[in-house]
C-alpha cells in the first residue's frame, strides 16, 4: 500500500519544518508545506493529498478555516486543525469546516501520529459510508422504476381484496385515473372484479393453500362498458407493518390483459374446421403424431393414398416403433429405416425440424419414392406436444443417378478449383520473388543509364514487362481465389484489356485475339472479378468451341442505347444507356436445340472434365444481378456470339492522374530479413543507393538473434512474411516484445492467412506485397520512419 500523503499548512517555518520532519518520520508523504490560506485550493488542484494538516491563524487575509470550507466544498479531503488556542469561540468557528481533528500546539508525536492516523482512517469509512448510501439510493430509484414502468400491472392487496398500492399499468387496466382512485373505489377488488363469484373464491383458496397462483386466467365485469380477460400470477407473503407486531399477509402479483389473445383463440378457433378442411383436401401427405409415444392422431386423405390401405390399418394404434413396419419405410438403398431416421420420429423425440427422402413399400409391391418434412409443435412453454409431417410423393421426377453424377461432378469441380487456388498461391509466392529481383536489378541498372540511351530504353521495357507479369500474378489469385469483393464504380475497358492480357497468356497460338474497343466507353457499377469472370468464362467456351480447327475470338465494347421494346423479355431491365460487352468465336456453334438450355445450372455437352455445366449459369446469375441482360445468336459451323448489356452509369466518373513519384531517401539503419539470397542482395544494394545503412539476414531465427543482441542499432526493420523456422509476422511479434517501439514492414508474395487488417493488430506499420518495387518501398519506408502512414 503507497503511503498516505500529508500537506502541512503553517505560516511558522519552525513548526513547518518540525512537523515536516515528524510527519516524514512517522512514514507519511509529506506536501508543501503552504504559508497562506489562498495557496491551498491552487495546491490541491494539481497535487492531491490524503489529508491537510492546517493551522488556524495563518498569513494572508485568509485564515484556517475560511480555507477549510474552500477545500470541502471542493475536494474530499480530510482536514485537522492547528491552533495554540482552546478557548469556545473559536472551537466554535473551527466546527464550521468540519475538522476531522483539532490539534492544541505544542502537539506531541504520538498525540499527532494518532490524530492523523484516525482521521485517515474515520475518512475511509465516510467515504465507503456514502458509497454505500449511494448504492442504496439508486437501488431504490431501481426498483421503484421497474414498478411504475413495468408493463405489467402491479398490485397488492390485503387477503380480504382491500387494494395497498398499484402501479400505472394496473390503474390503467381498471379504467380509473390514479392510484388513489383505485385504492379508494376497491374494498375487495376480487369480488369487484370477478364476473363469477366463483372463480373469485377459486382464487382465494388455491393462494391460500399452495401460497402463490400462476396464470390464474378470469373475465372481468364491465370495466367503463367493456369486459377484460385477465391473467394474474401472485403470491402470499407478510407484508410491512413497519414495527415488532406480526406482520398481516398481503397478496403481490401482477396482472396481464389477455383480452386480445382470448379473442385470438376463439378466431383460432373457429379456423380450426377451415384448417381440418384444407389438410383433408390437401395434394401433399400430411400425418400428425402426438408425443412423447409417436401415436398416430391424423393422416389424411393423400397421405393414405401415398400409403395405400385404409385408416385402420395404418393409423389406428400405429406409434413410433410401429411406424417402419406399418409404413414398410425403407432407405433409398432399400434398408429398412431405423426409427431414429423417420422425420416425424426424429421431430417427437428430438425436436429436429428435418426432411428425408425414403421408399414407401405399398402393398401392391409398387414401391413409392416420398420427400418427407417433419416438424415439432411445442406447446407456449416449449415442450413438444406433437409432431407434424408433410410428404409428396416425388417418384415420377425424381432422378436419383442423374443427379448423384452432376453433384458428384460439382463436388470434383470445387475440389479442383481449390486446388487450382492453392497451387496459384504457392507459385505467386515463388514467382513474385523471381520478380522482385528482376524489377529491381532493371530499376538499379536504369539508374546507373544515360536518359535516352538505348540501353535505358531497353531496360524501361524491362521493367514494363516486369509490371505487367505482377499484374498478371495478381489477376490469377484473384480468379483462383474466387472471393466475394466489392461494386465498385469501373470503367470496363480496362477490365477488358486485362482480360486480353490474360487470355493471349492461356489460348494457344491457334487461336487469334481481336479487341474492338470504342473510344468513349461509359462507367458500370460491377463488381470487377465478376466482370472478369465473365469474359473467362464465356472464351473459355469459345475455346472449347475452335480447340481443333482454330479461329478468332474478337471482344467487343460499344455503347448502346435499348428501349423497353428492345428489352422485351426482360422485365428486371430498364430502358437507357447500356454498355455492350460482345464476346465472338467462329467455332463450331450451337444447335437450335441446345441453345435454349445453355443457361440451366449443370447443362453442359462437353466431355467429361472440361465443364460442369455452371459456367453459363453463372454469368447469367451475374449479368441479371447487375440489372442486365444477355443475348446468344449462333450459327452452326459459323460461331457464336454473346452480347452482354450491363447499366451504364449516368454520372461519368473522372480519376485526377496520379503524379510522377520519385523515390524518397533517408540515412537510417535498416535490418532486412528475407530467405531468398538473390532477393536480399538486391534489396541491399536498392536501399544503399536510397542512403540507408543495411543489415541482411536470411534466416529469421539469425534475425531475431541479431536484433536481440542490439536492438537499438536499427531505426526500422523489413521482413518477408513465409520463411523457414519462423513466419515474418511472429518474429515482428518477437522484437516488438524486445523494443517495442520499432517500426516494421512485412512483406509477402502470397498467403491466405495475412491482410493488412492482420498486420496492423499485431503492432506491424507496414504492409507490402512483393515484388517490390524501388519507389513504393522507398516511399513506405520514408512514411513508416516518420509516421506518416495512415492507418
Amino acid at each position: 500500500m503507497s503511503k498516505a500523503s500529508i500537506l502541512i499548512v503553517e505560516d511558522d517555518g519552525i513548526l513547518a519544518y518540525y512537523l515536516q520532519d515528524t510527519i516524514s518520520r512517522l512514514g507519511y508523504s509529506v506536501a508543501g508545506p503552504l504559508a497562506y490560506g489562498e495557496d491551498v485550493v491552487n495546491f490541491l488542484t494539481n497535487n492531491p493529498v490524503d489529508l491537510v494538516l492546517m493551522d488556524i491563524e495563518l498569513a494572508g487575509e485568509m485564515n484556517g478555516i475560511s480555507a477549510a470550507e474552500s477545500i470541502r466544498d471542493t475536494f474530499d479531503i480530510p482536514i485537522v486543525f492547528l491552533t495554540g488556542f482552546s478557548h469556545d469561540p473559536l472551537l466554535e468557528k473551527a466546527k464550521i469546516a468540519a475538522p476531522y481533528g483539532y490539534l492544541i500546539k505544542p502537539v506531541p508525536d504520538r498525540e499527532l501520529a494518532a490524530t492523523i492516523e484516525m482521521s485517515l482512517h474515520r475518512h475511509r469509512m465516510d467515504r465507503k459510508l456514502k458509497i454505500s448510501q449511494l448504492a442504496l439510493q439508486k437501488s431504490e430509484a431501481k426498483y421503484r422504476d421497474l414498478f411504475e414502468n413495468s408493463p405489467l400491472g402491479i398490485f397488492r392487496t390485503t387477503l380480504d381484496g382491500k387494494v395497498l398500492a398499484v402501479n400505472k399499468v394496473m390503474v390503467e387496466i381498471l379504467g380509473c385515473r390514479s392510484a388513489e382512485e383505485v385504492i379508494n373505489s376497491y374494498n375487495d377488488i376480487y369480488i369487484q372484479l370477478c364476473a363469477d363469484r366463483n372463480r373469485r373464491q377459486e382464487f382465494i383458496d388455491e393462494i391460500t393453500e399452495k401460497g402463490s397462483v400462476n396464470n390464474f386466467e378470469f373475465a372481468t365485469g364491465p370495466i367503463h362498458g367493456q369486459h377484460l380477460w385477465l391473467s394474474t400470477s401472485a403470491r402470499l407473503q407478510p407484508g410491512d407493518n413497519g414495527d415488532n407486531q406480526a406482520d398481516e399477509l398481503v397478496i403481490d402479483g401482477f396482472v396481464i390483459n389477455i383480452t386480445a389473445r382470448k379473442h385470438t383463440e376463439e378466431l383460432l378457433f373457429q379456423s380450426n374446421a377451415i384448417l381440418q378442411a384444407a389438410m383433408d383436401q390437401s395434394p401433399a401427405g400430411i400425418a400428425i403424431a402426438d408425443a412423447p409415444d409417436g401415436r398416430l392422431r391424423y393422416v389424411n386423405n393423400a397421405g393414405l393414398r401415398i400409403r395405400g390401405g385404409d385408416s385402420h390399418s395404418i393409423v389406428d394404434e400405429v406409434g413410433l416403433n410401429e411406424y417402419v413396419s406399418s409404413w414398410q419405410l425403407l432407405d433409398l438403398d432399400r434398408r429398412p429405416l431405423k426409427t431414429e431416421e423417420v422425420p416425424l420420429a426424429r421431430a417427437i423425440l428430438f425436436g429436429d425440424t428435418c426432411s428425408r427422402e425414403f421408399i414407401v413399400r405399398r402393398s401392391n409391391t409398387d414401391d413409392r419414392i416420398v420427400e418427407a418434412n417433419a416438424a415439432p409443435v411445442r406447446d407456449k412453454n416449449g415442450a413438444i406436444q406433437a409432431a407434424i409431417v408433410v410428404f409428396t410423393d416425388i417418384t415420377e421426377i425424381k432422378k436419383d443417378k442423374e443427379e448423384r453424377k452432376i453433384l458428384q461432378n460439382h463436388l470434383l469441380q470445387a475440389q479442383k478449383m481449390e486446388a487450382i487456388g492453392t497451387l496459384a498461391g504457392g507459385i505467386a509466392h515463388d514467382f513474385n520473388n523471381i520478380l522482385g529481383a528482376i524489377i529491381g536489378y532493371a530499376q538499379m541498372a536504369r539508374d546507373d543509364c544515360a536518359e535516352g540511351s538505348t540501353t535505358a530504353s531497353d531496360l524501361d521495357q524491362v521493367i514494363k514487362a516486369g509490371h505487367r507479369a505482377k499484374d498478371l500474378v495478381k489477376q490469377i489469385l484473384t480468379f483462383s481465389r474466387q472471393e466475394e469483393t466489392q461494386q465498385v464504380q469501373l470503367l470496363p475497358t480496362t477490365i477488358v484489356k486485362e482480360a486480353v492480357k490474360l487470355l493471349r497468356s492461356s489460348l494457344p497460338s491457334t487461336i487469334a485475339i481481336v479487341q474492338d474497343i470504342e473510344p468513349h466507353i461509359e462507367h458500370i457499377w460491377a463488381d470487377p472479378t465478376k466482370i472478369l469472370q465473365i469474359i473467362m468464362n464465356i472464351s473459355t467456351n469459345a475455346f472449347h468451341a475452335m480447340e481443333e480447327t482454330g479461329g478468332t475470338l474478337t471482344i467487343a465494347l460499344k455503347m448502346k442505347v435499348l428501349s423497353q421494346k428492345d428489352l422485351a423479355g426482360f422485365p428486371h431491365c430498364r430502358s437507357g444507356n447500356f454498355v455492350c460487352l460482345s464476346i465472338a468465336d467462329s467455332g463450331s456453334g450451337i444447335p437450335d436445340g441446345i441453345r435454349e438450355r445453355i443457361f440451366e445450372p449443370y447443362f453442359t455437352t462437353k466431355d467429361a472434365g472440361k465443364g460442369t455445366g455452371m459456367g453459363l449459369a453463372i454469368v447469367h446469375g451475374i449479368v441479371n444481378s447487375y440489372g442486365g441482360c444477355i443475348r446468344c445468336h449462333s450459327q452452326l459451323n459459323k460461331g457464336t456470339v454473346f452480347h452482354i448489356y450491363l447499366p451504364a452509369l449516368e454520372e461519368e466518373v473522372h480519376s485526377d492522374p496520379k503524379p510522377i513519384e520519385t523515390a524518397p531517401q533517408g540515412s537510417e539503419r535498416i535490418l532486412f530479413v528475407d530467405d531468398e539470397t538473390m532477393l536480399v542482395e538486391m534489396s541491399q544494394v536498392m536501399l544503399r543507393r536510397l542512403g540507408y545503412a543495411v543489415t541482411v539476414r536470411t534466416s529469421s531465427l539469425d534475425a531475431l538473434n541479431t536484433f536481440t543482441d542490439h536492438p537499438d542499432s536499427f531505426d526500422l526493420v523489413i521482413t518477408d512474411q513465409t520463411m523457414p523456422g519462423m513466419t515474418g509476422i511472429e518474429l515482428a511479434r518477437r522484437m516488438l516484445q524486445i523494443r517495442p517501439d520499432i517500426p516494421i514492414i512485412l512483406c509477402t508474395g502470397y498467403s491466405n492467412i495475412i491482410s493488412e487488417n492482420t498486420v496492423k493488430e499485431a503492432g506491424i506499420k507496414g504492409f507490402i506485397m512483393k515484388p517490390l518495387d524501388k519507389t513504393e518501398i522507398a516511399t513506405l519506408v520514408r512514411k513508416v520512419l516518420s509516421g506518416t502512414l495512415v492507418e
